[in-house]
């Protein structure tokens, strides 16, 4: 068994809300004391005022030196997928614009490393 390249263009809407999900859980995870706060609540978890890049680089830097084609379809999701809009409270909107401003910077200079 082997792992398969995932068409981010393709998706169909059972996976599409998959990956929304998976994201949005993965930024409050990465960047509240709370990730498990529903993010469809009215009440906002609570969002530290220093955000930590550190983590966002690690992980989608690294995916974009060691997977250019999967760097390439995150950029694509990221760039259509709008998460925010699937929040209610306006500080966690701004964390998650702000998450995929920053995982789509390092997924470039990640595409952007000459190959090890």
């Amino acid at each position: 068994m082997y792992l398969q390249a995932v068409d981010f263009a393709a998706l169909k809407p059972q996976g599409q809300e998959f990956f929304k999900t998976f994201f949005i859980q993965l930024f409050l995870g990465i960047q509240t004391h709370s990730p498990a706060t529903s993010y469809c609540s009215s009440k906002p978890p609570d969002i530290p005022e220093e955000k930590n890049t550190k983590v966002l680089e690690d992980l989608f830097f690294n995916v974009a030196v060691q997977s250019g084609l999967l760097a390439q379809g995150l950029l694509y999701y990221f760039r259509q997928c709008h998460l925010e809009q699937e929040v209610k409270s306006k500080g966690l909107k701004q964390l998650l614009v702000w998450s995929a401003d920053v995982v789509i910077r390092y997924l470039k200079e990640g595409l952007e490393e000459p190959m090890p």
